[in-house]
């Protein structure tokens, strides 16, 4: 009994009368068109763009090559141009979290992303030039207030919280607190009091149970009751000469605190480093 012919058209012709020729080598049906003799293979673009989406998310977060890959530069960079412009849509369920940690990233070209996180999960981003007030609050915004927020402590995001979230308990990151003090003290201070308190900065990041976070507050108190009264000397611009006055001082500022620097111990000076302990006794 002979085929009925295929109603299925040409793509070339346009005609009826289409059979089939086999396969590819990707397993997808050829087809023959009886009255030009035109071939092809029907292809799926969505399952297509798909495969490709997940090779190329493969290779951006893995330690693939395109030696691996076995394909060429450039073609590799032509398929997967539009990939890049492929934005993520992280859907809104309304749950409330415990906590949200939210943090700018700076990328290239002037962008940086603001990303609200918890548990390692993303729960919103938003893209800005810099980290201010009116991008944290657009992110704030996208999410309901958690019962805690943590924040490395910038300005514009302790500001958007008090607006966005003003019921919600703010945590500053020890590790960005660490930091901060490392910029004042350096790893190697010299100053006593520099010592202490980045003994203190060191102990900050290993408090795992709240009787050690009582002993460090402890610490910290005892560290201001030695240190304080130091630390909070001012210089007045009417005691100094117009070229003492240090570079970073603004024009109307009438006092900033003393600059600490220490003396630097010379061959023939008796004055040498004293190691100190790194926290109060």
């Amino acid at each position: 009994m002979p085929r009925k012919p295929s109603n299925r058209k040409c793509l070339t012709c346009g005609k009826t009368g289409v059979k089939k020729n086999g396969t590819t080598t990707s397993g997808a049906i050829r087809w023959r068109c009886n009255n030009c003799g035109a071939s092809w293979s029907n292809i799926r673009d969505d399952i297509s763009h798909a495969a490709l989406f997940d090779k190329f998310v493969n290779w951006l977060v893995n330690k693939q090559t395109l030696a691996d890959l076995k394909i060429a530069y450039t073609t590799w960079v032509r398929k997967t141009e539009w990939c890049w412009r492929v934005e993520p849509v992280i859907p809104v369920t309304g749950e409330i979290y415990d906590y949200i940690q939210i943090d700018g990233t700076y990328l290239p070209y002037g962008w940086c992303l603001l990303v609200a996180q918890t548990q390692g999960k993303v729960l919103a981003i938003q893209w800005c030039q810099r980290e201010n007030a009116a991008a944290y609050k657009a992110l704030l915004q996208q999410l309901p207030p958690p019962l805690l927020v943590l924040t490395d402590g910038n300005a514009g995001a302790l500001r958007a919280i008090s607006e966005v979230w003003p019921d919600t308990v703010v945590q500053r990151c020890l590790v960005h607190v660490k930091r901060n003090i490392c910029v004042q003290t350096t790893r190697t201070p010299k100053l006593d009091a520099h010592k202490t308190l980045w003994g203190l900065a060191q102990n900050l990041v290993k408090i795992t149970t709240l009787d050690q976070a009582d002993e460090w507050i402890g610490q910290l108190q005892e560290f201001h009751n030695i240190y304080g009264k130091w630390l909070g000397e001012k210089t007045y611009r009417s005691e100094v000469l117009p070229d003492n006055v240090p570079t970073w001082v603004r024009p109307n500022q009438e006092w900033w605190y003393t600059t600490k620097t220490p003396v630097k111990p010379t061959i023939s000076s008796p004055l040498r480093p004293v190691k100190a302990p790194c926290s109060p006794s």
